[in-house]
């Protein structure tokens, strides 16, 4: 999905990272987009470790619809231990936890659009997250 997320990282040799992702137009998104449909991020790496993060803008299913759902991805062959936090305006959520190989670990209903529309002004229908 070219262009629509620009993304980058600090402390990228560090075993803890911070990666942040600008995703253009997301209020539109959320109003418009059918649960399920979602943004992967690039894949990234801690340590020795390879992720990814995927973004449902309105929900990974009708369950979730209304919510922004996040997920983090351990896209290697062995479990990683993984301590998260995932930031969306002033709405945060962390956790420890631990990743089977292949597979990933998430929130459905990490915060409803209510909790963050009309909160910003920066986020206009065209505006970015």
């Amino acid at each position: 999905m070219p262009g629509m997320t620009e993304e980058w990282k600090t402390n990228p040799d560090a075993p803890k990272l911070e990666y942040f992702i600008r995703i253009s137009g997301f209020r539109h998104k959320m109003k418009t987009w059918r649960p399920g449909r979602n943004i992967w991020s690039k894949a990234f790496s801690v340590g020795e470790s390879i992720f990814s993060v995927s973004i449902y803008p309105n929900g990974d299913g009708k369950k979730a619809k209304g919510h922004i759902s996040v997920f983090i991805s351990n896209k290697n062959d062995w479990d990683v231990k993984v301590n998260a936090t995932f930031t969306i305006g002033n709405q945060s959520i962390n956790g420890q936890f631990q990743i089977s190989p292949n597979s990933g670990h998430g929130w459905a209903e990490f915060c409803e659009h209510g909790d963050i529309l009309g909160e910003y002004d920066e986020y206009s229908d065209n505006g970015n997250l």
